[in-house]
């Protein structure tokens, strides 16, 4: 289901509210947090992303070494430090 960025956006604020101070793999961010919702995987994803690039979390792996085809990835065993 493809999701406009204020879905996404709030998804994220969502996840950083619930994630606060915690350290999960982003597998388990997703298996966690969206139970009953219509977010999937990937919406997760790309909310974690753009948590990251405002620095509101830090990823065990700099996103220099997580690029593919001149975009940043986040495989499903990262680990995800949620800073706030």
């Amino acid at each position: 289901m493809l999701f406009e960025d204020s879905n996404l956006e709030l998804l994220g604020l969502n996840l950083k509210d619930r994630c606060s101070r915690q350290i999960h793999s982003v597998w388990e961010v997703y298996r966690n947090n969206t139970v009953g919702t219509p977010y999937t995987f990937r919406n997760v994803q790309d909310a974690l992303i753009k948590l990251e690039f405002s620095e509101e979390i830090e990823v065990d792996r700099p996103r220099s070494k997580r690029m593919r085809n001149g975009k940043v990835t986040l495989g499903k065993n990262r680990m995800v430090r949620f800073v706030k």
